[in-house]
Protein backbone atom coordinates (compact mmCIF):
# COMPACT_ATOMS: atom_id res chain seq x y z
CA UNK A 1 0.00 0.00 0.00
CA UNK A 2 1.52 3.30 -1.06
CA UNK A 3 1.73 6.17 1.38
CA UNK A 4 0.55 9.55 0.28
CA UNK A 5 3.42 12.08 0.07
CA UNK A 6 2.30 15.37 1.43
CA UNK A 7 3.42 18.32 -0.61
CA UNK A 8 5.81 20.76 1.07
CA UNK A 9 3.95 23.86 1.97
CA UNK A 10 5.25 27.37 1.42
CA UNK A 11 5.29 27.89 5.17
CA UNK A 12 7.48 24.81 5.70
CA UNK A 13 9.88 25.96 2.98
CA UNK A 14 10.16 29.37 4.57
CA UNK A 15 10.82 27.82 7.96
CA UNK A 16 13.54 25.56 6.56
CA UNK A 17 15.21 28.43 4.75
CA UNK A 18 15.06 30.55 7.89
CA UNK A 19 16.74 27.81 9.90
CA UNK A 20 19.48 27.46 7.26
CA UNK A 21 20.08 31.21 7.23
CA UNK A 22 20.16 31.28 11.02
CA UNK A 23 22.72 28.49 11.12
CA UNK A 24 24.84 30.23 8.48
CA UNK A 25 24.72 33.54 10.36
CA UNK A 26 25.54 31.80 13.64
CA UNK A 27 28.56 30.05 12.14
CA UNK A 28 29.70 33.30 10.53
CA UNK A 29 29.36 35.23 13.80
CA UNK A 30 31.16 32.55 15.81
CA UNK A 31 33.95 32.40 13.22
CA UNK A 32 34.28 36.19 13.19
CA UNK A 33 34.36 36.36 16.99
CA UNK A 34 36.95 33.58 17.09
CA UNK A 35 39.05 35.35 14.46
CA UNK A 36 38.82 38.71 16.21
CA UNK A 37 39.31 37.69 19.81
CA UNK A 38 41.06 34.31 19.83
CA UNK A 39 43.66 34.58 17.03
CA UNK A 40 46.14 36.33 19.26
CA UNK A 41 49.85 35.71 19.65
CA UNK A 42 50.79 33.59 22.64
CA UNK A 43 53.87 31.88 21.26
CA UNK A 44 56.64 33.05 18.92
CA UNK A 45 59.14 30.56 17.52
CA UNK A 46 62.28 31.20 15.47
CA UNK A 47 63.71 28.49 13.20
CA UNK A 48 66.73 28.18 10.92
CA UNK A 49 69.26 30.11 12.99
CA UNK A 50 72.92 29.11 12.93
CA UNK A 51 74.97 32.27 13.44
CA UNK A 52 72.42 34.92 14.40
CA UNK A 53 71.35 34.80 18.07
CA UNK A 54 67.65 34.22 18.63
CA UNK A 55 67.22 37.16 21.07
CA UNK A 56 68.41 39.51 18.32
CA UNK A 57 65.74 38.22 15.95
CA UNK A 58 63.06 38.43 18.63
CA UNK A 59 64.02 42.00 19.49
CA UNK A 60 63.99 43.07 15.85
CA UNK A 61 60.68 41.31 15.17
CA UNK A 62 59.02 43.08 18.12
CA UNK A 63 55.99 40.78 18.12
CA UNK A 64 54.06 41.33 21.33
CA UNK A 65 52.03 38.67 23.10
CA UNK A 66 48.35 39.40 22.55
CA UNK A 67 48.81 40.97 19.12
CA UNK A 68 46.47 39.71 16.43
CA UNK A 69 48.15 37.14 14.20
CA UNK A 70 47.05 38.90 11.03
CA UNK A 71 48.06 42.36 12.21
CA UNK A 72 51.70 41.38 11.64
CA UNK A 73 53.08 42.57 8.30
CA UNK A 74 55.22 39.79 6.85
CA UNK A 75 56.96 42.09 4.36
CA UNK A 76 57.89 44.63 7.06
CA UNK A 77 59.02 41.90 9.43
CA UNK A 78 61.20 40.29 6.73
CA UNK A 79 62.71 43.65 5.75
CA UNK A 80 63.56 44.60 9.35
CA UNK A 81 65.16 41.26 10.17
CA UNK A 82 67.07 41.08 6.88
CA UNK A 83 68.47 44.56 7.45
CA UNK A 84 69.43 43.74 11.04
CA UNK A 85 72.11 41.19 10.16
CA UNK A 86 74.26 40.49 7.08
CA UNK A 87 73.88 36.77 7.81
CA UNK A 88 70.15 36.82 7.01
CA UNK A 89 69.32 35.90 3.42
CA UNK A 90 65.52 35.64 3.66
CA UNK A 91 62.69 35.55 6.20
CA UNK A 92 59.25 33.97 6.03
CA UNK A 93 56.39 34.13 8.52
CA UNK A 94 54.05 31.27 9.30
CA UNK A 95 50.86 31.67 11.34
CA UNK A 96 49.44 28.60 13.08
CA UNK A 97 45.95 29.16 14.43
CA UNK A 98 45.05 30.11 16.96
CA UNK A 99 48.10 31.41 18.84
CA UNK A 100 51.49 30.62 17.25
CA UNK A 101 53.78 32.62 14.99
CA UNK A 102 56.87 30.97 13.48
CA UNK A 103 59.66 33.09 12.00
CA UNK A 104 61.77 31.06 9.57
CA UNK A 105 65.17 32.55 8.87
CA UNK A 106 67.39 31.48 5.99
CA UNK A 107 71.01 32.41 6.61
CA UNK A 108 73.85 32.77 4.16
CA UNK A 109 76.29 29.86 4.23
CA UNK A 110 79.50 30.93 5.90
CA UNK A 111 82.27 29.64 3.68
CA UNK A 112 85.55 31.61 3.55
CA UNK A 113 87.66 34.27 5.18
CA UNK A 114 90.02 36.76 3.54
CA UNK A 115 92.66 39.22 4.71
CA UNK A 116 92.63 42.86 3.64
CA UNK A 117 94.56 45.83 5.04
CA UNK A 118 95.30 44.18 8.37
CA UNK A 119 91.80 42.81 8.97
CA UNK A 120 90.23 39.39 8.41
CA UNK A 121 86.69 39.13 7.04
CA UNK A 122 84.22 36.27 6.96
CA UNK A 123 82.56 35.68 3.58
CA UNK A 124 79.47 33.76 2.55
CA UNK A 125 79.47 31.16 -0.23
CA UNK A 126 78.53 33.91 -2.70
CA UNK A 127 81.22 36.29 -1.38
CA UNK A 128 79.06 38.52 0.77
CA UNK A 129 81.09 40.16 3.55
CA UNK A 130 79.55 38.99 6.82
CA UNK A 131 81.75 40.42 9.56
CA UNK A 132 85.28 41.07 10.74
CA UNK A 133 86.98 38.13 12.40
CA UNK A 134 90.23 36.54 13.51
CA UNK A 135 91.86 33.46 11.98
CA UNK A 136 91.14 31.53 15.18
CA UNK A 137 87.44 32.41 15.23
CA UNK A 138 87.12 31.80 11.50
CA UNK A 139 88.71 28.37 11.81
CA UNK A 140 86.41 27.50 14.72
CA UNK A 141 83.42 28.40 12.53
CA UNK A 142 84.71 26.18 9.72
CA UNK A 143 85.56 29.01 7.31
CA UNK A 144 88.23 28.26 4.71
CA UNK A 145 91.10 30.74 4.20
CA UNK A 146 90.89 32.21 0.72
CA UNK A 147 93.53 34.08 -1.27
CA UNK A 148 92.04 36.07 -4.13
CA UNK A 149 92.86 38.46 -6.90
CA UNK A 150 93.50 42.04 -5.65
CA UNK A 151 90.57 43.34 -3.61
CA UNK A 152 89.26 46.79 -4.43
CA UNK A 153 89.33 49.13 -1.42
CA UNK A 154 86.14 51.08 -0.71
CA UNK A 155 86.13 54.82 -1.31
CA UNK A 156 86.57 57.00 1.75
CA UNK A 157 84.67 60.27 2.18
CA UNK A 158 86.52 63.28 0.78
CA UNK A 159 86.78 64.84 4.24
CA UNK A 160 88.10 61.68 5.89
CA UNK A 161 91.45 62.10 7.72
CA UNK A 162 94.47 60.67 5.95
CA UNK A 163 95.04 58.09 8.65
CA UNK A 164 91.47 56.71 8.42
CA UNK A 165 91.72 52.90 8.31
CA UNK A 166 90.33 51.24 5.20
CA UNK A 167 87.63 48.72 5.98
CA UNK A 168 85.55 46.55 3.71
CA UNK A 169 81.83 47.15 4.01
CA UNK A 170 79.98 44.45 5.91
CA UNK A 171 76.80 43.40 4.11
CA UNK A 172 78.16 43.99 0.61
CA UNK A 173 79.73 41.57 -1.85
CA UNK A 174 83.45 41.73 -2.08
CA UNK A 175 84.78 43.80 -5.00
CA UNK A 176 87.98 43.35 -6.95
CA UNK A 177 90.28 45.80 -8.71
CA UNK A 178 89.35 44.06 -11.96
CA UNK A 179 85.56 43.91 -12.02
CA UNK A 180 85.37 40.65 -13.97
CA UNK A 181 87.35 38.87 -11.24
CA UNK A 182 84.21 38.61 -9.10
CA UNK A 183 82.41 36.35 -11.58
CA UNK A 184 85.64 34.45 -12.31
CA UNK A 185 86.26 33.82 -8.61
CA UNK A 186 82.68 32.78 -7.96
CA UNK A 187 82.74 30.27 -10.81
CA UNK A 188 85.92 28.63 -9.55
CA UNK A 189 84.68 28.48 -5.97
CA UNK A 190 81.35 27.01 -7.07
CA UNK A 191 83.24 24.31 -8.97
CA UNK A 192 85.23 23.45 -5.84
CA UNK A 193 82.06 23.30 -3.75
CA UNK A 194 80.59 20.77 -6.19
CA UNK A 195 83.36 18.22 -5.62
CA UNK A 196 82.86 15.22 -3.34
CA UNK A 197 85.83 16.37 -1.23
CA UNK A 198 84.66 19.98 -0.78
CA UNK A 199 84.09 19.53 2.96
CA UNK A 200 87.75 18.55 3.37
CA UNK A 201 89.19 21.59 1.58
CA UNK A 202 91.24 23.53 4.13
CA UNK A 203 92.54 26.44 2.03
CA UNK A 204 92.10 27.92 -1.43
CA UNK A 205 94.56 30.09 -3.37
CA UNK A 206 93.25 31.90 -6.45
CA UNK A 207 95.76 34.73 -6.27
CA UNK A 208 97.87 33.42 -9.18
CA UNK A 209 95.77 32.86 -12.29
CA UNK A 210 98.37 30.46 -13.70
CA UNK A 211 98.86 28.35 -10.56
CA UNK A 212 95.53 27.93 -8.85
CA UNK A 213 95.75 25.67 -5.84
CA UNK A 214 94.04 24.32 -2.77
CA UNK A 215 94.83 22.10 0.18
CA UNK A 216 92.78 19.13 1.31
CA UNK A 217 92.67 17.86 4.89
CA UNK A 218 95.82 19.90 5.59
CA UNK A 219 97.73 16.98 4.01
CA UNK A 220 97.44 17.32 0.25
CA UNK A 221 98.40 20.31 -1.87
CA UNK A 222 96.54 20.37 -5.17
CA UNK A 223 98.11 22.33 -8.03
CA UNK A 224 95.62 23.02 -10.82
CA UNK A 225 97.40 25.35 -13.23
CA UNK A 226 95.06 27.89 -14.81
CA UNK A 227 91.26 27.85 -15.04
CA UNK A 228 91.14 25.83 -18.27
CA UNK A 229 89.09 22.63 -17.76
CA UNK A 230 88.94 23.57 -14.08
CA UNK A 231 85.91 21.46 -13.14
CA UNK A 232 87.23 18.43 -15.04
CA UNK A 233 90.60 18.71 -13.33
CA UNK A 234 88.92 18.86 -9.95
CA UNK A 235 87.03 15.66 -10.74
CA UNK A 236 90.24 13.88 -11.73
CA UNK A 237 91.90 15.14 -8.55
CA UNK A 238 89.14 13.46 -6.55
CA UNK A 239 90.22 10.06 -7.85
CA UNK A 240 93.85 10.71 -6.93
CA UNK A 241 92.87 11.81 -3.43
CA UNK A 242 90.75 8.71 -2.87
CA UNK A 243 93.65 6.52 -4.00
CA UNK A 244 96.09 8.33 -1.69
CA UNK A 245 93.73 8.09 1.27
CA UNK A 246 93.04 4.40 0.77
CA UNK A 247 96.53 3.14 -0.10
CA UNK A 248 99.01 5.65 1.38
CA UNK A 249 97.81 6.16 4.92
CA UNK A 250 99.60 8.86 6.88
CA UNK A 251 101.46 10.54 4.04
CA UNK A 252 101.33 14.10 2.80
CA UNK A 253 101.68 14.92 -0.84
CA UNK A 254 101.20 17.17 -3.84
CA UNK A 255 98.68 16.44 -6.55
CA UNK A 256 99.50 17.85 -9.99
CA UNK A 257 96.55 18.35 -12.33
CA UNK A 258 97.04 19.78 -15.79
CA UNK A 259 94.67 19.88 -18.75
CA UNK A 260 97.04 18.10 -21.10
CA UNK A 261 98.59 15.54 -18.73
CA UNK A 262 97.56 12.75 -16.35
CA UNK A 263 97.08 13.60 -12.69
CA UNK A 264 100.18 12.70 -10.67
CA UNK A 265 100.81 12.39 -6.95
CA UNK A 266 104.12 13.15 -5.23
CA UNK A 267 104.71 12.09 -1.62
CA UNK A 268 106.18 14.95 0.37
CA UNK A 269 106.19 13.63 3.91
CA UNK A 270 104.73 11.40 6.60
CA UNK A 271 102.38 12.39 9.42
CA UNK A 272 103.79 10.43 12.34
CA UNK A 273 100.91 11.21 14.70
CA UNK A 274 98.09 10.35 12.31
CA UNK A 275 95.90 7.58 13.64
CA UNK A 276 97.44 7.63 17.14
Amino acid sequence: MKKDIKPTTILALRFRNAVIRLLFVTVAVVTALFFLFECRVRSVRVEGLVHVPEPAIMDTAGIRVGRHLYAISESKLARNITESSPYVRAVTLERTLPHTVTIRVEEYDLAYYVFFEGVYYLLSDDLLILEETTPEDAAELGAVPLLTQPIKPPKLPKDAPKDTPIRLTVGERIAFVTKSDLEWTQELLDAIRMTDYADNVTSIDLSDRYELSLTVSDKYTVLLGNEKDFARKLTRVGGALRHATETMFGVTGTVYARSDAPVTFEITGVIETEGT
